[in-house]
């Protein structure tokens, strides 16, 4: 993803928080938070999304790749967790299986199961040229961990990497939320390539 602007680079940084499971990267106008938080309440979960390895992407301060929040707390449990599975987040869906078993009693709402367990965040390269990565053993039932790597390289510049270990075949499926502000054009398929452009403050090109 490149952000498109002569403006100059802005001050580089990054920044683990160990226990939150939480990453703040930075490099010019790109600006990643990557989402690596463990179950809390001993694995009940609580306010606990599907989220693992998910990321929200701004780019000049304006989010580009954002969370889809939450509606107002319900005793409805399909509407509650239609907001917590692993589709409404920035992250992989493996054989349209849940990262955590999500609870549909409406008395366990605050509940989910403990499946996802993730490694601690890794930060691989200086302030200057953040790199993170992650993982995640929500899969672990069908033999399949998800890595990710998220790199800011260079100004205006960021980089996600995913990687999926692991033995027999597989439906994959990546979601990414865009933030209703900004307005996307699909550009070409080059191969094995696809390219879009999204306006909003700024211009930015994305290949997948």
């Amino acid at each position: 993803i490149k952000s498109q602007t002569d403006r100059g680079p802005l001050r580089s940084n990054v920044v683990v928080f160990p226990q939150s499971g939480l990453a703040v990267a930075r490099n010019g106008e790109a600006e990643v938070l990557f989402c690596a938080m463990p179950n809390g309440i001993h694995g009940k979960g609580s306010h606990t999304h599907n989220d693992k390895l998910s990321i929200v992407l701004r780019i000049a301060g304006q989010e580009l790749l954002c969370d889809s929040g939450t509606c107002c707390y319900t005793r409805d449990a399909c509407t509650r967790n239609r907001f917590r599975i692993t589709a409404a987040h920035n992250t992989v869906i493996v054989d349209n299986l849940e990262q955590n078993k999500l609870l549909f009693d409406t008395n366990a709402l605050f509940n989910i199961s403990d499946d996802a367990a993730v490694s601690p965040i890794e930060l691989l390269s200086n302030e200057q040229a953040p790199v993170v990565r992650a993982s995640h053993f929500g899969y672990r039932n069908i033999g399949v961990t998800h890595t990710r790597t998220v790199r800011l390289p260079e100004s205006k510049v960021a980089i996600l990497e995913d990687l999926l270990t692991g033995g027999g075949k597989h439906t994959l499926e990546v979601n990414f939320h865009l933030d209703p502000a900004w307005e996307i054009v699909s550009l070409e398929n080059r191969g094995r390539s696809v390219h879009c452009q999204a306006s909003g403050k700024r211009v930015v090109l994305l290949e997948f």
